[in-house]
């Protein structure tokens, strides 16, 4: 089960939930719990995806693969319950998943093309505008970027 707190309105998406945003709103943060389970990061990757409608479709799209990515990684190589929250200005998305781990993210730049994991923190340096992992005492927490203007763009 998803369970989540709202700081923001909500509309209902397949029976569930989910939060209405856009980027021209105030901005808004959003907090979303999960347990440690594989099938969870699906629903919450359409609870995310939900909450980026009105967002340019290309950053959407961007974000979701990076929300998936890091959400994937926090229950697979994580421990305990996963906490994501989003926030969302004008500007930006930024999502933080905080998993109970202490287990860093592994930094690789050359996977073995061979293997099937090992890719993902390279898919989220292409994708993100920043991202980056702070240690706190109870795990950490991975964090990405991206802007409202997409990946290419910079900050002003």
């Amino acid at each position: 089960m998803i369970s989540f707190r709202r700081t923001a309105g909500s509309a209902r998406v397949g029976g569930q939930a989910a939060p209405v945003l856009a980027p021209a709103s105030a901005p808004l943060r959003l907090i979303l719990t999960i347990p440690p389970s594989t099938r969870m990061v699906g629903e919450a990757r359409r609870w995310f995806k939900a909450g980026l409608a009105g967002w340019d479709r290309d950053v959407a799209a961007d974000a979701e693969s990076l929300f998936s990515e890091l959400a994937t990684n926090a229950v697979k190589h994580g421990r305990g319950q996963v906490t994501i929250t989003v926030r969302l200005t004008p500007q930006a998305i930024r999502c933080e998943v905080h998993d109970r781990g202490w287990r860093m993210p592994c930094r690789a730049f050359r996977p073995d093309l061979d293997r099937e994991a090992g890719r993902g923190i390279g898919i989220v340096t292409a994708l993100a505008h920043a991202w980056g992992v702070r240690r706190c005492l109870r795990g950490k927490t991975v964090w990405f970027e991206i802007l409202a203007s997409g990946r290419n763009a910079s900050v002003q």
